[in-house]
């Protein structure tokens, strides 16, 4: 594989990334709207499980974009 290929692969992968993190926030956005304004204690954690997931990856992205 020559560096024209790895660079085609490397950008495709983190295109892929970057779009599973807007499908997981457009998910979190239905979920806190689903929830409104009382939440019980297990859907406030699945919600903020969900947003650490995607801050993670949000990072991750960041950093392999380096």
């Amino acid at each position: 594989m020559n560096r024209e290929e790895e660079k085609i692969i490397f950008t495709t992968g983190v295109d892929i990334l970057k779009k599973l993190i807007d499908e997981l926030e457009s998910e979190l956005l239905y979920l806190i709207s689903k929830f409104e304004n009382n939440p019980s204690q297990e859907q406030s954690f699945y919600i903020t499980a969900l947003t650490r997931v995607i801050l993670k990856l949000k990072n991750k992205v960041k950093e392999i974009e380096r």
